[in-house]
C-alpha cells in the first residue's frame, strides 16, 4: 500500500512531472504508452459511469485544509502542492496561495513571477497579497543557521520573493522596513545580513532612492572584502556592479575601470 492509499486518496496524476501543471506550469508531452494508457482508462471509465460508486469525490475547504495539514507536519511537499492545485479548482484562491507557497519551501518549485501573476488576477488581489507576504515573512524569520544549505536557500527564497512582490504592489517602503525589521532580529547573520541589505538597496532604488541604495553598495563593498564562500561573492560582485555604473555615469573613469577589473578577476 502506498502512501496516497494510506491517506484515503488518489495520487496526483503522472507522479513528480504533475507540479509542472496548474497555474504555475504546463504540461509536458505524454508518452506513446502514456497515451494509450489513458485512452484504456477512459474506455473503462466510460462503463463505471452507471455505478453509484463512480460519483466523483466531492472537496471542501475545510476537508483539503486537514489534508494540506497533515501533509505540512510530514514535510511533504507535493502533497501540499497537490491540496493546493485543489484549492483552486473549487475555486478558494486564499488557500492556494497558501498552501502553494507552503509547498514552494520544501524545494523551492514555486515560481515568484508566475506567483505574483496569480495574486494580480486573483478575485481580491490585496488579500492574496497579503496572505503571500505572512507566508514569505514566516519563512524569512526562522531561525537562520549559516551552516545549514536549506536553511539559506530558504531565505534567500523568501527574499527574493518578498523583494518581486513589493515592487509589483508599490510596497517597496514597507518592505524596507520590514527587511530592516528582519535584519535585527536575524542578529547580523551572514550571509543573509548582506542579502537582506542588498535587497533594501534595490528597493531604494526602485523608489529613486539612489543616494541610500549607493552607501548601502559600499558599506557591502566594506564588508564583503573577503567573501567566505559563493553566496558573499555574488553580493560583493553585485556591490561592484552598481558602484562601476555610477562612477562611469559621474565620469570618474579610474575608479570604474578598478572596480570592473575586480569583477573580472572575482570571476576568473
Amino acid at each position: 500500500m502506498n502512501q496516497w492509499e494510506v491517506r484515503g486518496s488518489s495520487p496526483p496524476p503522472g507522479g513528480r512531472r504533475w507540479r509542472q501543471g496548474g497555474p504555475f506550469g504546463r504540461w509536458g508531452k505524454a508518452s506513446f504508452h502514456v497515451c494509450w494508457a489513458g485512452l484504456w482508462l477512459a474506455f473503462l471509465a466510460t462503463f463505471s459511469l452507471f455505478s453509484p460508486s463512480a460519483a466523483a469525490e466531492t472537496w471542501t475547504s475545510e476537508r483539503l485544509t486537514q489534508r494540506a495539514e497533515a501533509f505540512y507536519r510530514e514535510n511533504d511537499g507535493e502533497g501540499m502542492w497537490w491540496a493546493a492545485e485543489k484549492f483552486d479548482e473549487i475555486g478558494d484562491q486564499e488557500n492556494a496561495v497558501r498552501w502553494w507557497i507552503r509547498s514552494g519551501q520544501i524545494d523551492f518549485s514555486l515560481e515568484v513571477d508566475r506567483l505574483v501573476g496569480y495574486l494580480q488576477k486573483g478575485r481580491n488581489p490585496k488579500r492574496l497579497y497579503e496572505i503571500a507576504e505572512t507566508e514569505f515573512r514566516r519563512l524569512l524569520l526562522l531561525p537562520q543557521r549559516p551552516d545549514d544549505p536549506k536553511r539559506g536557500a530558504a531565505a534567500r527564497y523568501a527574499i527574493t520573493a518578498l523583494e518581486t512582490m513589493a515592487k509589483r504592489f508599490g510596497r517597496q517602503k514597507e518592505m524596507i522596513a520590514f527587511f530592516e525589521e528582519a535584519r535585527t532580529k536575524l542578529g547580523g547573520v551572514r550571509p543573509f545580513e548582506g542579502l537582506l541589505r542588498l535587497a533594501i538597496a534595490r528597493l531604494h532604488q526602485d523608489r529613486w532612492r539612489q543616494r541610500k541604495a549607493l552607501a548601502i553598495y559600499r558599506e557591502l563593498l566594506a564588508a564583503y572584502s573577503d567573501p567566505k564562500d559563493e553566496i558573499e561573492v555574488g553580493i560583493l560582485q553585485e556591490a561592484r556592479r552598481w558602484l562601476a555604473a555610477d562612477a562611469l555615469e559621474r565620469m570618474d573613469l579610474e575608479r570604474a575601470k578598478r572596480l570592473y577589473g575586480d569583477i573580472v578577476r572575482e570571476r576568473a
